[in-house]
């Protein structure tokens, strides 16, 4: 992720900011506009509405019969929804329907439904992008207004100090011969010109940091007021979660579809694992929505399981899963380098009942 702004600024902190979503919490509507696009959508307006009544019409205009269930708000109940609408074909789709998109302001995540009460296991880096980071970016910005301030007085003090000389040549340009007098006068014109374009390279750095440094605030005042994240269904249905807690210890959080009735993932046995075991990751891999990666269950590495399956940037917060569509942990990274084609890893599943389960109530 990346914004605009000071590019050395940027590498440096990383800093990235979030938008908070409006929080609420409606039926799930399906229709087909006049082009035979079918639509999903929690908040219709009023040309949903519209647009579903024109479709009844000319479908009993014609003599067919319209998909009444279709046009109809779903209502609380999701697990009758996919058993209609998006009917699974095997456990691997079973756990599909049951994993969502969190959908942030500069990118997107995973996440996936634990209990039918609607609670959602996520990695905190989802929806805390300033976790995991390695120096503390309050500090980083700190030095960095530091340097700004530096580099500001030694211009200062170039310029003043440039300004004094050519008072002093102009003083002592009667007692000069005029080649001498335009040999000083170019080298100081030569100078002023450099100082020239290097302040205004510092103020426009200076103008970009003070820029990144509004949005780091304001992302700040974000995460802390934020509450409410958009998630995204299997069918592209887009709803509101919200914040229930987050972990110390762990890069885990856990969110919560209020008011719904939803699919969920069974839990698996992360202490069974077997060396080659088939394992699934599921998640919205590389921003192009539900997928599903396959790979063996690899190893052990210090508290997280080690995977082949294709751990890509979107999977973070999505489940990792057995042939018999049980969960046995959350995909959190992925291992790349030299002559590696990556090694993913997940954090295994009781960790997180350890940490949620009070919550869950299991």
């Amino acid at each position: 992720m990346k914004f605009a702004g000071l590019g050395v600024v940027f590498l440096a902190l990383g800093i990235c900011f979030l938008l908070s979503p409006d929080y609420g919490t409606a039926g799930v509507y399906k229709y087909k506009d006049k082009n035979g696009v079918w639509h999903f959508t929690d908040t219709p307006d009023e040309d949903v509405y519209k647009e579903a009544e024109q479709y009844i019409k000319d479908e009993k205009a014609a003599g067919r019969k319209p998909d009444m269930a279709s046009s109809a708000p779903v209502g609380e109940d999701l697990q009758a929804h996919f058993k209609k609408n998006l009917p699974p074909a095997n456990k691997i789709e079973e756990a599909r329907n049951a994993t969502v998109s969190i959908k942030m302001a500069l990118g997107s995540g995973s996440g996936f439904f634990i209990s039918e009460t609607g609670y959602i296991v996520t990695n905190r880096h989802v929806i805390d992008s300033s976790y995991g980071q390695k120096e503390d970016t309050a500090d980083q910005i700190e030095n960095m207004k530091k340097q700004i301030e530096y580099q500001d007085k030694l211009l200062d003090q170039e310029e003043r100090q440039l300004r004094k000389q050519k008072a002093q040549l102009r003083r002592q340009r009667r007692q000069m011969q005029p080649e001498e007098y335009r040999h000083w006068k170019d080298q100081l014109e030569r100078r002023e010109e450099i100082l020239r374009q290097r302040r205004y390279q510092f103020d426009e750095q200076r103008r970009q940091f003070d820029e990144a440094y509004d949005k780091y605030e304001q992302r700040l005042i974000s995460d802390l007021a934020q509450s409410g994240y958009t998630i995204v269904l299997a069918d592209k249905t887009e709803l509101q979660a919200e914040k229930v807690t987050i972990s110390e210890r762990y890069d885990l959080a856990l969110l919560r579809l209020k008011g719904y009735k939803t699919p969920f993932i069974p839990r698996g046995n992360a202490h069974g694992l077997h060396h080659g075991q088939p394992l699934y990751a599921i998640g919205n891999s590389l921003d192009m929505g539900h997928t599903v990666t396959s790979g063996i269950f690899s190893g052990r590495r210090s508290d997280l399981l080690q995977t082949n399956a294709q751990i890509n940037p979107g999977n973070s917060g999505g489940p990792l899963i057995t042939e018999e569509g049980l969960v046995i942990g959350v995909n959190t990274s992925k291992l790349v380098g030299m002559g590696v084609e990556g090694m993913g890893f997940a954090i295994p599943i009781h960790v997180v009942m350890t940490e949620f389960g009070a919550f869950i109530g299991m």
